[in-house]
């Protein structure tokens, strides 16, 4: 069967990360094998997360690899205790980072209070331990910093143009803002978000990264 450009654009964008319907799973699990002996573990909430950390890691010639760190995506928020459990104060005693969107910063501090780190009693302690919070969602962040004109452009190059069409004529998002159509375009499929993440982190100019996704970056640096 012929492959569609969108199809052909979404392996290039994927390419070494896992995608499908098994990947939050098989992903958590590298990760969890590679951080036994990691130094550093950066906790986020899914593939497009890492993939965003790692790609900005790149670009700024952070060498992850080289200084023993590995961004660990957890499979949802819910899923990060047992991880903080196993590799924090309480356990391995490894040096912990990590990144959520808003909606999950409570969960983050709550998991890491009830895990030994008890400095943290509410999400506006979350940054002097090395954890950052998105603004609503790291989308939004980077739809804010890059701007809603040049992203319509990056999914019409990656065929999916006619998808976003479609979307827009939805009647609950029709009248809405261009920046929140797009937000809730990325997140309307499981796999859109990491899709689009290294994309989004290469077409952002160097001084608009968002603030939680540069200060974890300095962080670990």
């Amino acid at each position: 069967m012929k492959r569609t450009k969108r199809e052909d654009s979404a392996e290039l964008t994927l390419a070494g990360y896992e995608h499908g319907f098994n990947a939050p799973l098989a992903a958590a699990d590298t990760a969890y094998q590679r951080s036994r002996t990691a130094h550093t573990i950066v906790f986020v909430e899914g593939i497009s997360d890492q993939i965003a950390v790692e790609t900005l890691a790149a670009r700024q010639n952070l060498d992850l690899e080289a200084k023993s760190i590995v961004v660990f995506p957890v499979g949802g928020s819910k899923s990060v205790t047992r991880y903080l459990r196993e590799f924090g104060p309480m356990g391995a005693r490894k040096t912990l980072a990590g990144l959520c969107d808003t909606d999950a910063a409570g969960i983050f501090s709550r998991a890491l209070f009830n895990t030994g780190h008890t400095e943290i009693r509410s999400p506006d302690d979350l940054p002097a331990a090395g954890f950052f919070v998105c603004d609503r969602y790291l989308e939004e962040e980077l739809i804010r910093a890059i701007g809603p004109g040049p992203i319509v452009d990056m999914i019409v190059a990656q065929g999916e143009g006619n998808a976003l069409s479609i979307f827009q004529k939805q009647p609950e998002w029709r009248d809405r803002d261009l920046s929140d159509q797009l937000c809730r375009f990325f997140r309307s499929k499981a796999r859109r978000p990491a899709r689009y993440a290294r994309l989004l982190i290469e077409a952002c100019p160097p001084d608009r990264i968002p603030r939680p996704l540069s200060d974890l970056v300095a962080h670990v640096s």
